[in-house]
C-alpha cells in the first residue's frame, strides 16, 4: 500500500472514531459538549418543521430565513427522524459532521501535497484535523462552518487540477512546436530569411 493511501485511511478512521465516540455517547453530551452554540438549534427546529409540512418556520408561524440553504438541506431529511426518536437526528449529524471534516482533511492533503510536498501535505492535514480550535468550529458546533470549509477546499483541489491540466497542455504544445522545428530547420531558415529580407516599396 502506498504511503499516502495508507496516511488518508489512518486519518479518516481517526477522525471518524472520534465522530462515532461522541455519537454514541450520552445525550446530555449534546447540548453541554457539542451543540453548544444556539444557532445550531435554530437549524434543527426549522429543518424539523420542514420535514413535517410546516414550512420554513422556526415557531410554526412565523416565516424564518437567515440560513444557510445547503445546510439546511442536508438537515432536513436527518431531521424528518426526530418524530420517531428526539436525539437520533442530532446522533446522525455528528456522524455526517465528522465525515465531512474527514473529507476536508484528505482534500487538504492532496493539494498541499501536490503544491509543496507530501510532507507539509501531512502536516497541514493533521493540523486542520486534531487542532480542537478547527474541530470545534467546524463539526462539533453543528453549524454550516464544515460543509463551507469543504466547499472552500474542494473549489481550490479542482481549480489545481485545471492549472495543472492547463499547464501540461500547454507545455506539451511547446514541445511539440520545438519537435517540428528541430526535425524541420530548412522551414525555420526559409521563415527567417523572409522575415528579414527588405520589402520593395512600390511607387
Amino acid at each position: 500500500m502506498k504511503k499516502e493511501k495508507l496516511f488518508e485511511i489512518l486519518l479518516i478512521v481517526a477522525i471518524m472514531a472520534g465522530a462515532f465516540y461522541a455519537a454514541f455517547s450520552d445525550a446530555h453530551n449534546f447540548p453541554n459538549r457539542w451543540f453548544t452554540r444556539d444557532d445550531a438549534y435554530y437549524y434543527f427546529k426549522v429543518a424539523q418543521n420542514i420535514s413535517e409540512g410546516l414550512g420554513s418556520t422556526f415557531d410554526g408561524v412565523n416565516l424564518a430565513n437567515g440560513y444557510h440553504p445547503l445546510w439546511l438541506l442536508i438537515n432536513i431529511p436527518i431531521f424528518a427522524l426526530a418524530r420517531f426518536d428526539l436525539v437520533l437526528p442530532l446522533r446522525i449529524l455528528l456522524v455526517l459532521m465528522g465525515a465531512i471534516h474527514a473529507a476536508t482533511a484528505i482534500l487538504l492533503y492532496r493539494l498541499v501535497s501536490r503544491v509543496l510536498s507530501q510532507t507539509v501535505g501531512m502536516l497541514i492535514a493533521s493540523f486542520w484535523a486534531f487542532n480542537a480550535f478547527i474541530y470545534a468550529t467546524v463539526a462539533q458546533f453543528g453549524l454550516e462552518t464544515g460543509i463551507t470549509a469543504f466547499s472552500l477546499v474542494f473549489f481550490l483541489y479542482v481549480a489545481e487540477q485545471y492549472e495543472r491540466k492547463w499547464r501540461s497542455e500547454e507545455s506539451g504544445e511547446f514541445a511539440r512546436r520545438a519537435a517540428a522545428r528541430r526535425s524541420n530547420p530548412a522551414n525555420d531558415e526559409t521563415a527567417s530569411s523572409q522575415k528579414d529580407a527588405p520589402r520593395r516599396i512600390k511607387i
